[in-house]
């Protein structure tokens, strides 16, 4: 085209249209075929020349003139090279039909400029339609390639500012579609772009306006796409730019393929296929904007010049083809082919604006050299003509200023299909759009303006319908939503999202595990086996990696996918990607595995922890005692890959087994050795390794003159005989302490030395099942593990004293001397019991022998059992050894002939010690009672020593024990070290089981012996418990172990207190420092206990120290006799039944035999007179009278030991406590306390200084005159010495807590009391009631004589003891009636009157004792009860006898009960008017709360009166 106006220039043609044409010009072609690649290369041809000219390259082989323009190119990509290459040398280029939208920023092409006119002109056209129907929604068709993207980016910008509700919905197409070929034949792939379209199809709502810029060669499959897929129609309009309005050459019937070659190359597609000459018909209504390009020279001038050149006429303007020569058939046919595009016409006029510039410049004188660079542009700028396609007008943005026709696609009734039609127009230069009235109808046939969407729907729904009028649920694989402007609309579920119900407002995110490759989805698909999805929205699932697998019945054992892949576990191998289960390495070598989990090759796998590779290159077992780690031998920093090489290159000796330290390897056989740090280990078949200079099978030999120690062998040194020697002279010590307490007598066997033994024998005891414990395989760790080694001697363990310096190596050497210990022992014995008869004869007895014999096995008896049966201790060897050792001697294999030998002895030691010994218990204990009975006081005598520990009702408690220290020796040896948990369950059930037995019997004979054996056998549990947390196999760690030492130590420090407490009491006993009790108050509880506690109290006051009563300090009659020894002296309160008691005896023997001071006393001249018949009694009387006493046997006293002591007390006249007169009562107690202190000038029997205000027994005035100032009267029976005393014992109370004086009628005659009633004033009266007092005709007078004298008055019955027999409707019947039991009523009468001086009768008895019991009684028991609950007793009538307010108190008083080592000091508060909880006043006047202790009320004592309307009550307080 650029050629033909070169033609017409040289013609003259163009004389009229041009100002100048007095130049000539040369033309230079390059074809680019809108090819990039080709517009790069050959352009410089245009610039490049010969020379340092301006505006041109050097090029040293072409010499060409300088280029001044660049006409073309024709595409926006080649133009934007060209523009850019041109730009260094200010070339100006001007394109015919590039409209790319940056092509007009001159910051980057300011020497550009166009005839076409730009996309911002289409993009100003297209935008304003759109805001004049006022569409909000809006699909944008954008292809991307450079135009279109810019100009549709740009379209859009546009459209938001003028109205920012248009939603445009961009919808983008590949540009790789369409490809220009050389030949400028078009390839396209039809297939995307109905892909795209399909794409389009999509939107939802429906789509109903489209729009965009898109390009001439796009724009045709693009439309037809959008036909196939339902996006044309009635109700859709499309507004495009001119590539739309060129569509009209479709409308034409007699198009040969030739015009449409681009449509001829639709892949897959023949042109047949689709009725292309009436695709217009499809867009009816549809409107573009066409450039007006035509203007009235190309008619007039042009055509007509056109069809008139030739091919010779461009070739001689300089015509050089790329591909062929040009034919004169491009110019027939009256230019149909320059028609049929408008860039042709448009290249035309852009050669016109460059010689209109370059005539403009010479008009104005420019010279022709500088018509060029910035010259020229501006000169082009500033071009304004008349050309082919009309006024031609540039920007200075070198935009073509133009104007655009508005057409539409409407009916045409003669052509019978539809034609553009111009129906407005828009002046880009001006922005003005005028629309032609009635000229447009839209594709319904009417002027209306369609929607640009269908009617709203709600949330969750979609259009549908024909037109899209109707709304119904998105469909499953689908979501609603509510987009911006569009309303609802019902979209697609992306990949990796599902919608598995109607109507969802939502996709579901699919989980992990599962995949949802494809839009749309109803539901997810779980990952195959193989592979994992471990994140949510995942579209597809990876494939597990080597050395990991997936499997869903494997890993979640049901269909479902799996969120990650597990790695192969150890064992097992992988090699390749999205496996789905892995190899095991079994299969390929037995036995082998992996050094960890993941592997992924078969490299990795390797013979197991439990395996080693034999030379054959299989894995064979690997048995307790070989290290098997052969792959250990890999360097540092091996990885699983390297694996392979190391184990390839490893030899023999790394991949055969070693022996672990530990252990010993013989004939092909794996020993555990004992102590383990003796083995060494070594090399597999190879020679073991001893520690040291150890050697021997397992390394349990020395050489000659050295033992085995902890660092393999030691020299004995000559300070080694030193253990032998400490252990000969520690048998020596104990084998004659044994034998001298043997021989010592039961009866004078102090208390304190035999208690001490016992303590000592419990500790020996304990320490003796520790050891058993430390014989089991019991794991205690350190530090208990270093205490409980200690202990091995007591199993009798030679190793500790190192025998082997000795020469005694041999096991069954070893064995048989520890055997013949024992035996030694005995002879031992049975050597200083001859030597100690021959110094002095008789000195021990046989007797005494046996005893020894017996305590010392029965204190030794766990240890003699550890070590006679430590044959049958065996230990296993490791797996598939089946041999197993014996733990005392390993190098010994049992069930061999050595082992064979040693069990032999051990049966016949257990015979002769163990069985010989339990026999011999149990025949002593089943024929105690029989042989007590028959008063064999010899069988006693050679069996203390099993009897001697235990109170004598469970003599029979040697049995459990010697069981209980059997089992425990027994458990340990028999049970397989196996069974460890076994072993502790049973030693657990042995230990509880006489704990049980301990706890329900109390065997021993004192308190504290049974106290200790209870927290020594609870902590033996304990510790056992702890010890069970390593059955298991494993240690207890450090913590544990140390709580272990230290329950352990505070066991041992328990016992050795006690042990250290009973010695100290001991050593002062020896000194002769101080004994338990001063005095020791001996009495018949049923005739004499009232006498006995009043002597108690009385001389409590008298002597320092403790004064011993049964009531107040005896736990069991078993302990009386060590309190008689622990006394200083004896008092014997004489009854009449004292001497027919057997512990009264039994108290007077031993005294006499511990040579301890006795005295006798009575309480009334007619006790003292009944003596005499036992001085009287012959020896057969006496011993048939006495052998009755068996009751005594258990505590070795004999017949012919009662006689001695009953004849030395009858010897002495008793001393006689007169109870009526207080002086008298004075005069005899001081003459006891002189009496007993006369033989013992080592006590201390002074008088206390203390002397109470009322105490009256010890001076003050004489009481037995009258008192008329007396606040109490206590009547008594003056003839019942229990009744007086105990009237004694109340007086001393009261008077104590009230600080009254009491008033007693004991001395008083009949006179004096008639006096005493008349004249003393408001007094409380009490009146004793004895078992005797029904029968006194005195005191019932009296009580009869108190009503006569004091009608108004009340006596309060004081009932003495526990019981009381109350006066019945028989009894009063028979008083009155036959005046029984006094002979008769007369005599009766006489009884009573004489008794009380005035008359007397049974009927005013009767009725005086019915008033007396009217008021409630109180019994006090005085003979029986402890001195602190008969201060609480007594506190209940301080309650009833104290005036209101006044309180009585007693304070300093003994503890009522206790053990015979210790004294609690106790105070008492009574207080009439206190109420509970109340607070009190001190000693020091101090007021405090309620008394910190134990409270006793009067309620809690089953004791409770009223008095004054208040209720009283005693509250006693201990403090310890």
């Amino acid at each position: 085209m650029e050629l033909s106006v070169k033609v017409a220039f040289d013609r003259g043609l163009l004389d009229s249209m041009l100002p100048n044409t007095n130049f000539t010009f040369n033309m230079s072609l390059v074809h680019t075929g809108c090819n990039e690649e080709l517009t790069s290369r050959d352009s410089l041809r245009m610039i490049r020349g010969v020379g340092m000219q301006d505006g041109r390259l050097y090029s040293p082989s072409l010499n060409l003139d300088p280029v001044i323009a660049i006409s073309g190119c024709l595409c926006d990509g080649p133009t934007k090279i060209a523009a850019d290459m041109a730009r260094p040398f200010k070339i100006p280029v001007l394109s015919p039909s590039a409209t790319a939208v940056e092509l007009s920023d001159k910051s980057k092409y300011p020497y550009f400029a166009r005839t076409v006119p730009s996309s911002m002109s289409e993009v100003a056209l297209v935008a304003e339609l759109l805001v004049k129907f006022g569409w909000k929604r809006v699909v944008q068709i954008v292809v991307t390639n450079d135009r279109s993207t810019a100009a549709n980016e740009a379209l859009a910008e546009r459209v938001r500012a003028a109205d920012p509700k248009v939603d445009m919905i961009r919808m983008v197409v590949g540009h790789d579609f369409s490809n220009l070929r050389l030949d400028n034949k078009h390839l396209y792939n039809y297939s995307k772009v109905k892909e795209f379209a399909a794409e389009v199809a999509k939107i939802q709502p429906e789509p109903r306006i489209f729009t965009g810029i898109m390009g001439t060669f796009n724009v045709v499959p693009i439309l037809r796409a959008m036909v196939e897929s339902g996006l044309v129609g009635s109700k859709r309009f499309w507004i495009l730019e001119d590539s739309l309005c060129r569509t009209d050459f479709f409308i034409s019937k007699d198009l040969t393929d030739n015009n449409f070659r681009e449509l001829n190359n639709l892949q897959g597609h023949r042109t047949g296929d689709f009725d292309w000459p009436f695709l217009s018909d499809h867009f009816k209504g549809c409107m573009c904007g066409s450039a007006s390009i035509i203007g009235p020279y190309l008619h007039n001038m042009w055509l007509p010049f056109w069809t008139s050149l030739t091919a010779a006429d461009i070739r001689s303007a300089g015509y050089v083809p790329p591909e062929g020569p040009v034919e004169n058939s491009a110019f027939a046919d009256g230019g149909k082919l320059f028609l049929s595009k408008n860039m042709y016409a448009l290249r035309v006029d852009g050669m016109l604006a460059f010689l209109v510039a370059v005539g403009n410049l010479l008009n104005q004188g420019v010279d022709p050299a500088d018509i060029r660079k910035d010259v020229l542009i501006k000169a082009l700028f500033d071009a304004k003509f008349e050309g082919i396609t009309g006024p031609v007008g540039f920007t200075q943005s070198g935009d073509r200023l133009s104007s655009f026709d508005i057409k539409s696609f409407q009916p045409n009734a003669s052509l019978g299909h539809v034609h553009l039609k111009t129906v407005g127009r828009y002046d880009s230069t001006t922005a003005n759009l005028t629309m032609i009235p009635h000229a447009h109808f839209f594709a319904d046939g009417s002027h209306d303006v369609p929607r640009d969407r269908p009617i709203d729907c709600p949330k969750g729904s979609e259009y549908v319908g024909l037109e899209g009028q109707e709304c119904q649920l998105c469909p499953p694989g689908r979501q609603g939503q509510i987009l911006p402007s569009l309303g609802p609309s019902c979209i697609d579920c992306a990949e990796g999202l599902f919608a598995d119900r109607h109507g969802q407002v939502a996709c579901n995110v699919t989980p992990p595990g599962y995949m949802t490759s494809t839009v749309r989805a109803i539901k997810p698909e779980p990952c195959p086996s193989g592979s994992y999805s471990n994140t949510a929205g995942s579209s597809k699932c990876s494939a597990c990696s080597p050395g990991q697998f997936s499997n869903k019945a494997i890993l979640q054992g049901s269909q479902e996918g799996a969120a990650e892949c597990a790695l192969c576990p150890k064992g097992k191998y992988l090699d390749h990607a999205g496996g789905s289960f892995c190899y095991d390495c079994g299969a390929l070598m037995t036995g082998s595995t992996t050094i960890a989990v993941g592997s992924r090759s078969n490299a990795s796998c390797m013979c197991g922890d439990d395996y080693f590779r034999a030379f054959d290159g299989s894995c064979q077992p690997c048995v307790a005692g070989l290290r098997c780690h052969w792959r250990s031998y890999a360097p540092e920093g091996t990885t699983e890959e390297s694996m392979d090489m190391v184990v390839k290159s490893a030899t023999d000796d790394q991949m055969s087994p070693s022996i672990s330290p530990g252990f010993y390897y013989k004939n092909k056989k794996v020993y555990s050795c004992r102590p383990q740090h003796a083995c060494e280990g070594g090399a597999w078949e190879k020679e073991n390794s001893c520690q040291g200079e150890r050697f021997g099978f397992l390394c349990q030999d020395c050489p000659s003159g050295s033992y085995p120690s902890s660092s393999g062998c030691t020299g004995c040194r000559p300070g080694d005989t030193i253990g032998k020697a400490l252990l000969a002279l520690l048998l020596l010590v104990v084998c004659c302490g044994m034998l001298i307490a043997a021989n010592a007598r039961a009866l004078t066997q102090n208390a304190l030395g035999m208690t001490m033994t016992l303590v000592g024998g419990q500790i020996l005891t304990t320490l003796q099942i520790i050891a058993a414990f430390n014989s089991t395989s019991i794991k205690w760790g350190k530090p208990f593990t270093d205490v409980i080694d200690a202990l091995k001697l007591l199993s009798f363990d030679l190793d500790l004293i190192r025998m082997q310096c000795g020469g005694l190596t041999d096991p069954l050497a070893k064995y048989g001397f520890k055997m013949s210990m024992p035996v030694l022992s005995i002879a031992l014995l049975c050597t200083f019991h001859c030597l100690v008869n021959m110094i002095r004869p008789r000195l021990s007895s046989m007797n005494g022998l046996l005893n020894a014999i017996g305590q010392m096995m029965f204190i030794f008896f766990i240890s003699l059992g550890l070590s006679v049966m430590s044959p049958f201790q065996c230990y296993s060897h490791p797996a598939g050894n089946g041999f197993s050792s014996l733990v005392a001697s390993p190098q010994i294999l049992c069930s061999t002939g050595d082992h064979l030998g040693l069990q032999v002895v051990a049966i016949v030691s257990v015979v002769f010690y163990i069985g010989l010994f339990l026999a011999v218990t149990g025949y002593a204990v089943v024929w105690y009672p029989v042989l007590i009975s028959s008063d064999n006081i010899n069988f006693m005598k050679r069996f203390r020593f099993l009897f001697i520990r235990w109170d004598p009702r469970v003599h029979w408690f040697s049995i459990p024990l010697l069981a209980k220290n059997f089992l425990v020796a027994l458990f340990p040896m028999l049970v397989p070290e196996a069974n460890l948990d076994l072993t502790i369950v049973l030693l657990l059930l042995t230990l509880t089981g006489y704990l049980f037995l301990a706890a329900r019997f109390e065997p021993w004979r004192t308190r504290e012996l049974n106290w200790l054996d209870w927290i020594s056998t609870a902590g033996l549990c304990i510790i056992l418990l702890i010890g069970s947390m390593s059955v298991g196999g494993d240690e207890p760690s450090a913590g544990a172990s140390i709580i272990l030492t230290v329950i352990f130590s505070m066991l041992m420090l328990v016992m050795a207190l006690f042990f250290c407490g009973y010695a100290y009491r001991r050593l002062l006993e020896i000194m002769q420092i101080k004994k338990r009790f001063s005095v020791f108050v001996s009495h018949h509880k049923g005739g004499g206990a009232c006498c006995a506690r009043f002597l108690k109290m009385a001389l409590s006051k008298r002597v320092n120290g403790t004064v011993f009563f049964d009531s107040d300090n005896l736990d069991s009659f078993s302990g009386v006799f060590d309190a008689v020894k622990m006394s200083e002296t004896v008092l014997i309160v004489l009854s009449g039944e004292t001497l027919c008691r057997p512990w009264c005896v039994g108290e007077i023997v031993t005294a006499y035999y511990n040579k301890i001071l006795t005295k006798s006393c009575v309480m009334a001249d007619g006790q003292a007179q009944s003596l005499a018949k036992w001085t009287q009694l012959t020896a057969e009387g006496f011993a048939n009278f006495y052998g009755k006493f068996e009751v005594l046997r258990p505590y070795g006293i004999a017949l012919e030991d009662i006689k001695p002591a009953i004849d030395l007390l009858l010897q002495n006249v008793p001393i006689r406590i007169n109870l009526e007169s207080c002086a008298a009562l004075d005069k005899s107690l001081q003459e006891t306390v002189e009496a007993l202190a006369s033989g013992s000038e080592e006590v201390n029997f002074t008088r206390k200084s203390r002397r109470l205000s009322v105490t009256l027994i010890a001076g003050g005035a004489d009481v037995t005159a009258i008192n008329l100032d007396a606040h109490v009267l206590l009547l008594s029976d003056a003839t019942d010495p229990e009744a007086s005393a105990s009237a004694r014992v109340l007086k001393m109370l009261l008077e104590e807590m009230t600080q009254k004086q009491v008033q007693l009628d004991l001395a008083l005659g009949e006179s004096e009391y008639s006096a005493m009633l008349s004249g003393m004033g408001a007094v409380s009266t009490l009146c004793i009631f004895t078992s005797t007092t029904l029968q006194s005709p005195r005191q019932l007078a009296r009580i009869a004589m108190y009503f006569k004298e004091r009608p108004d008055g009340t006596i309060f019955p004081v009932l003495i003891g526990e019981t009381f027999r109350f006066p019945t409707a028989s009894f009063f019947d028979d008083l009155v009636q036959k005046g029984h039991p006094f002979g008769s009523v007369q005599g009766a009468t006489d009884l009573f009157s004489q008794a009380t001086g005035m008359l007397i009768t049974p009927v005013e008895v009767k009725e005086a004792l019915e008033w007396t019991f009217e008021t409630s009684p109180d019994f006090v028991n005085v003979p029986y009860a402890t001195e602190d609950l008969l201060v609480v007793q007594v506190a209940k009538l301080c309650g009833k006898v104290a005036p209101k307010k006044e309180r009585c108190e007693r304070t300093s008083r003994t503890s009522r009960r206790g053990s015979l080592w210790a004294e609690q000091p106790v105070g008492f508060r009574l207080s009439s008017d206190l109420g509970e909880g109340a607070d009190e006043i001190d000693d020091n006047g101090q007021v405090r709360g309620p008394p910190v202790g134990v409270l006793l009320g009067a309620r809690s004592q089953g004791l409770e009166e009223t008095h004054d309307k208040k209720k009283t009550e005693a509250i006693q307080e201990v403090s310890v």
